[in-house]
């Protein structure tokens, strides 16, 4: 249902949104060719995941899509990522998934959505960020919690069946923790 509702294909749930952030970012990127871009206001999830993950990373200027653009077209990586925020926690604006769409597409990128502060408040029928931008069939991976809007606890990632199906076995903070209440 929650696959359904993200219109992705997949959903792996787990105890934490912490966990979700940290267990995608760490089983995620894999080699030198891999290359994330992030918002500056990342949650500190995103940040220990990239940490775990030793990724080749680096931000860029809170909601610049200039800054964002320049950088990305800069990158000789295979693999590249954008990774941002739906609604930023400590802020409250939005990332302008409209325009991030437009430059992934450019530049053959993957976005990672975190959607925590998202889910059950923006768009439409409460789809989220991606919906309120009209953009949900763009977002190759979307991150969520169920600690804020759902009020319950747990986390999800969404995506493609073969994204899930490798976070099954790869994601160490899905693997080795307790499962959900």
């Amino acid at each position: 249902k929650l696959s359904a509702f993200k219109r992705t294909e997949s959903t792996l749930l787990f105890s934490s949104g912490y966990n979700a952030n940290v267990g995608l970012l760490s089983a995620l990127i894999l080699s030198n060719n891999d290359y994330i871009l992030y918002d500056d206001y990342s949650h500190a999830s995103f940040y220990d995941g990239l940490k775990m993950s030793k990724a080749n990373s680096k931000s860029f200027l809170h909601n610049d899509m200039e800054d964002l653009r320049n950088q990305l077209s800069a990158s000789n990586h295979i693999n590249k990522f954008i990774a941002v925020e739906g609604v930023y926690s400590m802020d409250g604006d939005t990332a302008p998934l409209n325009k991030i769409v437009s430059i992934a597409k450019e530049n053959e990128a993957i976005i990672i959505l975190d959607d925590a502060h998202g889910t059950l408040v923006l768009g439409k029928n409460g789809h989220g960020t991606a919906e309120a931008y009209q953009v949900q069939d763009d977002i190759d991976i979307t991150m969520g919690t169920f600690s804020k809007a759902f009020a319950v606890t747990g986390g999800f990632v969404s995506g493609s069946k073969e994204l899930i199906s490798y976070l099954r076995f790869f994601s160490r903070s899905y693997m080795f923790s307790a499962s959900m209440p």
